[in-house]
């Protein structure tokens, strides 16, 4: 298999426009490319902090934040141990307002972090030149509604950064030599998600047709070991039950369930694509392949029609 990078021009044009934008957020699960994008498409003057779980220590995450501030812009200082993360935001704000020039700030990885007061601060005042770009799996708990009300939010979620069918052939024809027709197959089969193209690149280099791809794809242990760590091992019970019962048909309504779990299916970071804007959720179709066979081996049927934590 040819070593190919999974170039996204499209996206990368839609990212150009970050910066008339305060807050660029990109919300989708694992493997969808969010971190490769951002690599492809960051500004050269961009600062770019990968977060990890280690981050989810407030004061850590402050100080590799000034510390990235300080590399780059040292006359833009805030003191490092400020009385409260209200006061570090406002001499941060302060400081980074006297930064004549256009400033993009990423934060790869936001899912670890929870404690936003900080970066609450910076988004609803920042001055004009600062540009806060986010990469999660989880929505942030950020004012997304006034922002996007305004006109200052950029939103590229798991449909944005799914592959396309255009998009799927350019890359499998170089990475595998796959037909266009073979091409298509695989992408309905992944819903062009990156991990799953990734994988199906590799079987059709071993020599496997389509069909056989999409018939290993869907009980590949690879995938499953994967999805089971991001997308259900720590999902609570109700939850879990709720998208083992939609498995079955590949789309579910949550309207009957605990808000708890509505706010659950609603983060993000599921393999789960909400449909006409309201609780029903169509499932990727990997994912369902997953479940499937998860509720196949539990002896999972439907479930009970109120699901509560």
């Amino acid at each position: 298999m040819q070593q190919v990078r999974l170039l996204r021009p499209r996206l990368v044009a839609q990212l150009d426009s970050a910066r008339q934008h305060r807050l660029t957020v990109l919300n989708a699960p694992a493997g969808y490319g969010k971190s490769t994008l951002l690599k492809q498409w960051a500004p050269v003057r961009a600062l770019r902090l990968s977060l990890t779980a280690a981050d989810s220590d407030p004061e850590l995450f402050r100080m590799h934040l000034l510390t990235l501030l300080d590399e780059h812009y040292p006359h833009a200082r805030a003191r490092r141990f400020s009385p409260s993360p209200e006061h570090l935001a406002a001499e941060l704000l302060n400081a980074l307002a006297t930064c004549a020039s256009e400033m993009t700030v990423i934060l790869d990885g936001y899912e670890h972090i929870h404690h936003h007061t900080l970066i609450q601060q910076a988004v609803e005042y920042a001055p004009p030149t600062l540009h806060l770009v986010i990469a999660t799996r989880r929505r942030p708990d950020l004012p997304l509604g006034r922002l996007r009300a305004r006109g200052l939010l950029l939103e590229l979620g798991i449909t944005d950064l799914a592959f396309r069918p255009e998009e799927t052939i350019a890359y499998l024809t170089v990475a595998c030599g796959a037909t266009p027709e073979a091409s298509i197959a695989l992408h309905k089969c992944t819903g062009g998600w990156a991990v799953g193209l990734r994988r199906a690149a590799a079987l059709t280099a071993e020599g496997l047709s389509s069909a056989e791809v999409v018939r290993y794809l869907k009980s590949d242990p690879t995938l499953a070991r994967y999805l089971d760590a991001v997308a259900f091992a720590a999902e609570p019970a109700p939850v879990r039950e709720v998208l083992l019962a939609g498995a079955q048909e590949g789309t579910f309504d949550a309207t009957a369930c605990d808000p708890a779990v509505q706010e659950r299916l609603e983060a993000g970071h599921l393999y789960i694509t909400p449909q006409n804007g309201g609780l029903r959720y169509r499932l990727e179709p990997l994912y369902a392949a997953f479940l499937r066979r998860r509720g196949t081996a539990c002896g999972q049927g439907a479930s009970s029609a109120h699901y509560k934590l």
